[in-house]
């Protein structure tokens, strides 16, 4: 373009500045297509990157999930095991408190049974000990009453002896008494 407004170019040169401008609005368009083109290119390269890159961070996400998971899952078996390892120990430490209560069970039963067979035995000791000395009392007394019989007895025998002694004093005295008076009346008499 002309740079006065007065200055009015031939022909010839408009059609060569037509060109020109043709050629620059081309050049223009070229430069504006590639710049478009590497623009084009930079943000598919730039989506390709940000992809690239939420594709990593996806799969950095997936590996620190599934981390996360087999974690968890570790955890879990781990808790699992322990409150398995926990029921074992408590079911064990169970039985282990019936065992033992079984035996304490079984061992006051004996005691007590222990205890009851000694207490029948005191019983049937004491029993057979009254049974001996009833016995030794009842063989006391029947030899005290046959002691005492027998000193009954004699003391009948004495009875009836000094009766019959005293009887024959009787009868002696009677005769001497008879023949004293028969005396007494032949006396008389003569």
């Amino acid at each position: 373009m002309p740079a006065c407004a007065t200055c009015q170019p031939d022909e010839k040169e408009a059609e060569g500045f037509r060109y020109y401008e043709l050629t620059d609005v081309e050049e223009a368009r070229r430069k504006a297509e590639k710049a478009r083109i590497r623009e084009a290119r930079r943000k598919e390269e730039e989506e390709a990157r940000i992809r690239e890159a939420r594709h990593k961070e996806e799969e950095e996400a997936k590996i620190r999930e599934t981390r996360r998971k087999e974690e968890e899952r570790a955890r879990l078996r781990a808790e699992l095991e322990a409150r398995h390892r926990a029921e074992e120990r408590g079911q064990t430490e169970k039985e282990a408190k019936i065992h033992e209560a079984r035996l304490r069970t079984e061992e006051e039963a004996r005691l007590s049974a222990e205890k009851k067979e000694r207490l029948i035995a005191e019983e049937e000791a004491k029993a057979e000990e009254e049974m001996r000395k009833v016995k030794e009392e009842r063989k006391m007394n029947e030899r005290i009453g046959l002691e005492e019989e027998m000193r009954l007895e004699k003391e009948r025998c004495l009875g009836k002896e000094q009766m019959r002694h005293v009887q024959e004093e009787h009868k002696i005295r009677m005769k001497v008494e008879e023949q004293k008076r028969l005396q007494e009346e032949r006396c008389k008499g003569m």
